[in-house]
């Protein structure tokens, strides 16, 4: 029985001991989390594929509208319209001497026919001598947006005040005074000479 006794004894302290001694702590799971990781960095591998592939396109797209290659033909310039705001502004419909025929229609109270002819000279010698792009359907307000980077102030000026003349005896029928327009018709040949482009 002592035998049984010490068997039991030995039994119970290996027992316990296996209890009492430390357990190895679990490892957590993160499974899910790699997952996540994995999953988030396959969204940003296809995100730095399709950039590159956006990059790419616009890098040729540019190349195609701004390099020109050999043996290709040099663009050529927009062929200058016949008629702007419904009037004629090729220069072989305006006299020699813009502003003097202006003057003589002045002298015979042809207001609206001066301001005519000093408005079609200045959009003749805008198109011919400093190369602005008009286009038939553009009108008076696009007219003065494009000749700012072509002409001094001192020409934007007198522009604005020949425009707003002309919308005002054209449009609106409200003539300006003789002396208004002949003021005009004497600065005409100071922003442009006495003839238009032929």
């Amino acid at each position: 029985m002592r035998l049984l006794c010490t068997l039991v004894a030995a039994g119970a302290a290996i027992f316990l001991a296996g209890e009492l001694a430390p357990k190895p702590e679990a490892q957590p799971d993160i499974k899910g989390f790699t997952a996540f990781m994995q999953g988030l960095a396959q969204v940003l591998r296809v995100a730095v594929w399709v950039a590159l592939a956006m990059a790419l396109a616009f890098a040729l797209f540019w190349l195609l509208r701004h390099v020109r290659f050999k043996g290709e033909a040099p663009a050529q310039a927009p062929a200058m319209p016949d008629l702007l705001f419904g009037l004629d502004v090729r220069p072989e419909s305006l006299p020699k001497d813009v502003a003097a025929a202006a003057l003589a229609q002045i002298a015979r109270g042809e207001l609206v026919v001066a301001l005519s002819l000093l408005y079609r000279g200045a959009l003749v010698a805008l198109l011919h001598r400093h190369g602005v792009e008009l286009a038939g359907g553009d009108t008076e307000a696009d007219c003065l947006a494009k000749i700012k980077p072509r002409v001094q102030d001192s020409t934007q000026g007198y522009l604005a005040r020949l425009v707003a003349s002309w919308q005002a005896a054209a449009y609106a029928h409200r003539i300006p005074p003789a002396a208004e327009v002949e003021a005009l018709a004497r600065q005409w040949q100071g922003v442009f000479g006495t003839q238009a482009e032929r």
